[in-house]
């Protein structure tokens, strides 16, 4: 140490220490308390960390301060690209050249300045809870608790700019289990009127085993709301969208979400299997397992759906099962020229095909499958197949 130094404390010589490996964890950022030199005259310790702090920054990058991709781009420009080059200029033309956060991160990075984080909160959850006096089993009153309960919902879901997906809503009993209402939308709302309509068609297909002591009601599943441009002439096309999504809605709360559904194409080379039904208001877990089939095909080499052939080349109309027809050829293995459908003789005027289908074994029943697509003489397109472990002839779709 030079001569007025403060004395300072040094790590025993390697040799000194027993080997037992660095400790198991996440690497530790570099800060200025980590960095122990020994200071000359004339400098306070927390001159020496700094100065060690600079030589050890010199070297990274100057994406490294956190700034903002123009800043680093206009610097590159300048040829300042790392650290110690930002450090050798003048330390009070940095905020006029470069702006203030610069030189803010700077000092950050050396320890002059303290940087505050902020941690992030989680929002709490949205409900409302409404405890009777003495359990009540008159349906008016508790019809009456639960439209104040969504009124008082509406006030946290318009602060967060946010509507209900998903609803749940909890009758407690004094001493059965409690019962559990859900209620999901086609599309996202916070009106506390139209919720209370959801509710109630719910409560009327339940029966209460017990006067309700309690009653609470949380949002499971909130999305932001999106402003819509409002139309200078009214169409009439938004109330016929909004109808459709109050439609599906009460269809479904009196229904259950099963008994409403829509078709959703699959990418799937067995015509079958190309299509299936799906609710029109999905369960939160059906949207996680949605979420991650997209991820994982999305990592899948050769999307199957990139394989499959071209839609307009798929009938409109597709039978459950295929439907057995006879079927006249040149040749054994050749394109059919006629075929005999319900009784009836249709003379086959032009055909395209064959396109081979097949599936693998782990369908349980190999299909293997030749599909033709025929325009007969009274102008009718018809989706054909042969099958290839009996050659015999199969109608599967139209195309009218």
């Amino acid at each position: 140490a030079g001569v007025g130094a403060a004395p300072c404390w040094r790590p025993p010589a390697p040799h000194l220490l027993p080997d037992v490996g660095s400790p198991p964890g996440p690497a530790r950022p570099l800060v200025p308390q980590q960095v122990e030199t020994v200071p000359q005259q004339g400098q306070s310790r927390s001159d020496c960390t700094t100065l060690e702090t600079e030589r050890l920054l010199q070297q990274l990058p100057v994406a490294a301060l956190r700034l903002p991709a123009d800043t680093v781009h206009n610097l590159a420009q300048l040829g300042i690209e790392r650290i110690g080059s930002l450090l050798a200029l003048p330390r009070n033309e940095i905020p006029a050249r470069f702006g203030s956060l610069v030189l803010q991160r700077l000092d950050q990075a050396l320890g002059r300045q303290p940087e505050v984080i902020v941690p992030h909160r989680t929002p709490s959850e949205i409900e409302a809870i409404h405890s009777f006096e003495y359990p009540t089993d008159r349906l008016e009153v508790v019809t009456y608790a639960l439209d104040r309960l969504t009124e008082r919902i509406q006030q946290p879901l318009c602060e967060r700019n946010c509507a209900a997906r998903r609803i749940e809503c909890w009758f407690y009993y004094p001493s059965e289990p409690p019962l559990r209402l859900e209620v999901g939308l086609f599309r996202p709302s916070r009106s506390p009127q139209y919720l209370g309509m959801l509710l109630h068609a719910q409560l009327e297909q339940v029966r209460l085993a017990e006067p309700v002591s309690a009653l609470r009601l949380h949002v499971s599943a909130a999305e932001p709301v999106v402003d819509g441009q409002a139309e200078f002439f009214e169409t009439g096309q938004s109330d016929g969208i909004a109808g459709a999504a109050a439609l599906v809605d009460c269809l479904s709360s009196r229904l259950g979400p099963d008994a409403v559904t829509h078709v959703r194409m699959v990418p799937d080379f067995q015509p079958e299997y190309a299509c299936r039904f799906e609710p029109m208001i999905p369960r939160i877990a059906d949207l996680r397992l949605q979420i991650a089939d997209r991820k994982k095909h999305s990592r899948k080499i050769g999307n199957p759906q990139s394989a499959i052939c071209n839609p307009f080349l798929r009938p409109l109309r597709l039978w459950p099962k295929p439907v057995g027809i006879e079927v006249m050829s040149a040749v054994p293995e050749g394109p059919p020229f006629q075929l005999r459908w319900a009784g009836k003789k249709y003379r086959i005027t032009r055909s395209w095909g064959p396109e081979r289908i097949e599936t693998g074994w782990w369908r349980g029943q190999d299909v293997r499958r030749d599909y033709y697509v025929v325009a007969t003489d009274v102008g009718t397109r018809l989706w054909i197949f042969r099958r290839g472990e009996d050659e015999r002839w199969f109608l599967h779709g139209s195309f009218d």
